[in-house]
């Protein structure tokens, strides 16, 4: 046979998709595929990542430091910050594939959960900023559709393995990976409730002049 299925599962190498093919110009070609790919994909986020950060400076979502821009029109301190993250985040999985997918995985609940909760909330008017003159409304896309999103969503986060994604495995044993955890707490919870009460204060400061 020319594929090795099994290599799928068994397989310990970073493009596990190359392990499945006995040829191996095939896996060069595969290996090298998913390095454009990447590398593509991280120049592409070395660009707009930042200058998100400071979209969000500049609507008084994030401190003000990060619009700030130095002598070559580039916001220094939000590209900064955004290569910290880059870097620290996969340390946490020890830039193991897997840890990248866990990564991925996580940032999929997070969309999959906010984004229904705000489109039910456009659907009963109870967004707090202007929406789009003229969007048309339909319950059932706006909201049933939400709702069976959610409840999907909620079922997968229930199957989800949490247990052996924020472990390691060693000789001596499993443990829990604790940098990960924290990675993952301060970018999933900590970072979020901080920009929010920055903005909330930033606008009740506001309001009150």
């Amino acid at each position: 046979m020319l594929i090795d299925p099994v290599a799928m599962v068994t397989s310990s190498s970073v493009v596990v998709l190359a392990d499945v093919f006995k040829s191996t110009v095939i896996r060069n070609v595969i290996v090298i595929g998913a390095f454009v790919s990447m590398f593509g994909i991280n120049v592409a986020s070395s660009f707009h990542t930042p200058r998100l950060l400071e979209a969000m400076a500049l609507r008084k979502q994030v401190p003000d430091v990060f619009a700030k821009r130095n002598s070559k029109d580039i916001p220094v301190n939000a590209f900064i910050i955004t290569v910290l993250f880059a870097i620290v985040i996969p340390m946490a999985f020890s830039y193991d594939m897997k840890g990248i997918m866990i990564i991925s995985t996580i940032a999929r609940f997070v969309q999959f959960v906010l984004v229904p909760v705000a489109v039910i909330m456009f659907f009963y008017g109870k967004t707090k900023n202007p929406t789009l003159e003229g969007a048309k409304k339909n319950f059932a896309t706006d909201v049933v559709v939400s709702v069976i999103s959610l409840i999907l969503t909620a079922l997968l986060l229930f199957k989800f393995d949490w247990k052996g994604s924020f472990s390691t495995t060693a000789e001596t044993g499993t443990s829990l990976n604790m940098f990960a955890i924290v990675a993952m707490l301060i970018g999933y919870v900590i970072i979020p409730v901080l920009v929010y009460f920055y903005a909330k204060a930033h606008t009740d400061k506001k309001i009150a002049q």
